[in-house]
């Protein structure tokens, strides 16, 4: 079943969440089909924070994904430019 994963995230753009390798691997994965649908909006309630959607085929390709994201995103480093707030798991039909 479809899973979707989104972040409440502090950050002055949502392009500055991910590095440039992370950035490739979220392309490989829309390539192939695992993550069906992301995104981003300015959170309504707060505009200083950004609300990020990703959709996955299956709850297995979203843990797949963000332990691929752990493994080139430096902790510190990469995560310097943002704070993630909130983050809420959801299978969907």
């Amino acid at each position: 079943m479809p899973y979707i994963r989104r972040m409440k995230i502090t950050v002055d753009s949502a392009e500055n969440i991910l590095n440039p390798a992370a950035n490739n691997i979220m392309k490989i994965w829309v390539e192939s089909g695992r993550i069906i649908d992301h995104g981003s909006d300015i959170d309504s309630d707060n505009p200083a924070n950004f609300i990020t959607w990703v959709k996955f085929a299956s709850e297995a390709d979203a843990e797949e994904y963000y332990t691929a994201l752990s493994t080139v995103m430096t902790p510190g480093v990469d995560n310097a430019n943002f704070t993630i707030v909130e983050t809420t798991n959801e299978i969907v039909d």
